[in-house]
């Protein structure tokens, strides 16, 4: 039988799961049951008198085990439903854990970015000091007892 996620106490099965042990007893009986006319109608072959009864019993089994297919149906229906819902849990999940990884990757790139455009600002600051010391220094005149060099 399949475990599934849905049901979290694990102290007592789930009651759907009696109910389908139910129905499958009750296929195995009725199957049972069915056999068992069947050896007793093979051994001993009916009188005519006794054909109605017989018609009507093999009706009634009919009607048993198409209650019974109707129930498993249901049942499988039941299952296939929970396990598309527990596959669907893991795969939110996953694409949680995936985002999280995504927002976590951003983050590293946002702080490398930062650090990369402070230091291209203290860059273009210390670029714009030594050109201000530059400007500043051409705009000095050499003092005139200063002898050029060749």
């Amino acid at each position: 039988m399949l475990v599934l996620e849905e049901y979290a106490d694990g102290d007592r099965p789930p009651e759907w799961e009696a109910k389908y042990h139910k129905i499958i007893d009750s296929l195995r009986r009725n199957i049972d049951y069915f056999y068992l006319q069947a050896d007793q109608l093979g051994k001993r072959p009916p009188r005519i008198h006794r054909i109605a009864s017989i018609w009507q019993k093999l009706w009634n089994f009919l009607s048993k085990f198409e209650s019974i297919e109707r129930g498993l149906e249901v049942f499988h229906e039941h299952i296939r439903a929970l396990e598309i819902r527990a596959q669907l849990r893991g795969m939110k999940a996953a694409a949680e854990q995936e985002l999280e990884a995504e927002r976590g990757r951003r983050a590293v790139f946002k702080a490398a970015a930062a650090q990369a455009r402070a230091q291209r600002k203290e860059m273009r600051a210390e670029m714009r000091r030594q050109y201000e010391l530059a400007r500043s220094a051409r705009g000095r005149r050499r003092p005139t007892n200063v002898p050029r060099l060749p």
